[in-house]
């Protein structure tokens, strides 16, 4: 199966532009999760969401915010497909985060010991210059 970061830029927009399209319609919140959901839906890679969205709409529920918080746990969630990825990247930003902080501590830390080191050059050679200097 095609990855979504394997969609052709033209395919997801035409498919962002209807699943924005049908949730302005049928009045669904534009949040990330909700997005994900009509956008998978519009996709048709899941036929279960698929026909469980199209028996929601036939029996003209509404789709409320508990309503499409379940459609993304059942359907897209435990999955592993976007909530997984999402929480995996969180964690891969964490990371880097941590390891950019311990970079910038450590640049500084240096940068402080070689300043010192600099102004301890500058007195030596100040003082082998004029022996009367401190």
């Amino acid at each position: 199966m095609q990855s979504l970061d394997d969609l052709e830029p033209d395919h997801a927009a035409s498919v962002s532009k209807h699943a924005l399209q049908l949730m302005a319609e049928l009045e669904v919140p534009a949040t990330p999760p909700n997005f994900t959901v009509w956008f998978a839906y519009v996709l048709g890679r899941s036929a279960a969401l698929r026909k469980t969205i199209d028996i929601l709409r036939s029996n003209d529920r509404k789709f409320d915010n508990a309503l499409n918080r379940e459609l993304y746990d059942t359907f897209l969630k435990s999955t592993g497909s976007v909530g997984e990825v999402a929480q995996t990247i969180s964690g891969e930003l964490d990371a880097i985060l941590v390891n950019v902080r311990n970079d910038v501590a450590g640049a500084i830390a240096d940068t402080a010991a070689h300043s010192e080191e600099l102004i301890e050059v500058g007195r030596t050679l100040r003082t082998a210059n004029d022996p009367n200097l401190p």
